[in-house]
């Protein structure tokens, strides 16, 4: 049925929402660069002033923080 589930999708998107807003400033850019804009590391390097293993590690606790807070952990 039309509509059906559009409840669940903007609860959904609150949660996402709400994840990415509880990360750290340089993990949401590292983690908005890599994974929504579709950056590679190196780009998202260069765009915050870091070495590409300093973003790689930065994204990675990006990931996993985002991952928990997600989840309700």
């Amino acid at each position: 049925m039309p509509g059906e589930g559009t409840e669940s999708h903007e609860d959904d998107r609150e949660v996402i929402a709400a994840a990415f807003r509880s990360l750290p400033p340089a993990q949401r850019a590292v983690l908005a660069f890599v994974d929504l804009d579709g950056l590679s590391v190196p780009e998202a390097a260069r765009l915050i002033g870091k070495s590409r293993l300093a973003t790689q590690s930065l994204l990675h606790r990006a990931r996993d923080r985002f991952r928990r807070s997600y989840r309700g952990e």
